[in-house]
């Protein structure tokens, strides 16, 4: 069959560790906060992966006076915007950011379960977004009604990042920011927090996904054009019939097989990320 040969000068086959784990953590349980404390308007982070530079929780807001919860880290100090845009203009939101390391990439599968608690007269909305480098921010999902004003907040559940192309695969030092802007107060005193108590299952926030390390091929190597998956089938595009190896995200081979007709049966394969190998080239695919 015809091949493309490519011109540049290496091109990265990616080998992921740690895909679909949790790469970074906010605990709030520990959080000095309570009388006359929100916590640091620029939280670091308790745990994270090695291979990836995170930025804090940040407050984009001035807090005002008043005391905070236990367990809890937000704010008060809102004006009573009741749309996003008004949000955003009163910098209504808090952020945080992560960076691949040199030589790794960044894939983001989801934002974890967490609990939302707010007052009587704190926020009651909420947008989660993101912007990858100099880009616009974009949503992920709905907004989300925080509801009850209970001590014990309000469960969140897990939120999807993996079908998010611009997520996946981030180059070393290209910058993902993660936005919550909240809005819907209803006077200044009004609170908003993540929510740690031990009623509230202290879940803290976490960021799931996978680092990335860049393996170089030489350039006058031949590479299929396109590995797609398709129809319980990897479709290996314009490759020679042969035998290929299949590795899941922690380098365990999991499957050898030989090419018919271009393609590879892989239905029996759990949903996750793996790596195929033919000969002395590697592709990365996902099976969703």
């Amino acid at each position: 069959m015809k091949k493309m040969t490519f011109v540049l000068a290496v091109i990265s086959a990616m080998l992921f560790t740690n895909a679909n784990a949790q790469i970074v953590k906010w605990d709030f349980s520990s959080c000095p906060c309570g009388p006359g404390n929100f916590g640091a308007s620029s939280y670091a982070p308790s745990s994270s992966d090695l291979n990836l530079t995170v930025g804090d929780l940040t407050r984009h807001w001035t807090t005002g006076d008043g005391n905070g919860a236990g367990s809890g880290w937000g704010g008060n100090n809102f004006t009573t915007a009741t749309t996003f845009a008004a949000a955003v203009d009163a910098s209504q939101f808090v952020t945080f950011t992560l960076t691949a390391n040199s030589g790794y990439a960044l894939s983001l599968d989801s934002i974890g379960a967490h609990n939302i608690r707010r007052s009587t007269t704190g926020t009651t909305t909420g947008q989660w977004q993101y912007a990858v480098g100099d880009g616009d921010f974009t949503n992920i999902g709905a907004e989300i009604t925080w509801g009850a004003t209970v001590s014990a907040g309000n469960p969140q559940g897990e939120i999807d990042l993996s079908s998010i192309s611009a997520l996946q695969d981030v180059a070393a030092g290209t910058t993902v920011t993660v936005r919550l802007v909240v809005w819907g107060a209803t006077a200044p005193g009004g609170t908003f927090y993540f929510n740690d108590r031990t009623d509230a299952g202290q879940l803290g926030l976490k960021v799931y996904g996978s680092v990335a390390r860049a393996l170089q091929v030489n350039a006058t190597e031949t590479l299929p054009v396109a590995i797609y998956v398709a129809d319980g089938r990897l479709q290996i595009a314009n490759a020679h019939a042969g035998n290929v190896e299949i590795f899941n995200a922690i380098g365990a081979k999991v499957k050898s097989a030989i090419v018919e007709n271009g393609s590879v049966n892989i239905s029996d394969l759990a949903k996750g990320i793996y790596i195929v190998r033919l000969g002395n080239q590697s592709e990365r695919f996902v099976i969703r």
